[in-house]
């Protein structure tokens, strides 16, 4: 197995151990804190997590990490959901997920017994 697999074989195993669904409270607690974390003013960017989380208020999430401060929430009714990450490095970022990334998601989730 190259480093590249291994890796890979790393993060998957990552997510596996830590998916599990989430109250949207704690989601926006946790990106909330990030924000924090950074500093600075919310923004229009920051509005639209903030509104993703508010759109699913009613259904838990899926969230886990593939480790060194990566977290993800995935809406599985939606396939849909974003990244943020705040590293011990200092390193800190969000985005959304890409197609590739819920499929992903998606299949680990039905692998955990999650979804159907």
């Amino acid at each position: 197995m190259d480093e590249s697999e291994s890796a890979r074989e790393s993060r998957r195993d990552a997510v596996l151990a830590s998916l599990a669904f989430v109250a949207y409270d704690e989601i926006e607690r946790r990106f909330r804190e990030l924000m924090n974390s950074i500093g600075g003013a919310f923004n229009e960017w920051d509005q639209r997590f903030l509104d993703f989380i508010a759109a699913h208020a009613g259904e838990p999430l899926l969230s886990g990490t593939l480790g060194g401060g990566f977290f993800f929430a995935f809406s599985a009714r939606d396939r849909a959901g974003f990244w943020f990450l705040s590293a011990r490095d200092g390193a800190k970022g969000k985005g959304f997920l890409t197609g590739h990334d819920a499929e992903r998601i998606l299949e680990l989730a039905r692998i955990k017994g999650l979804v159907d």
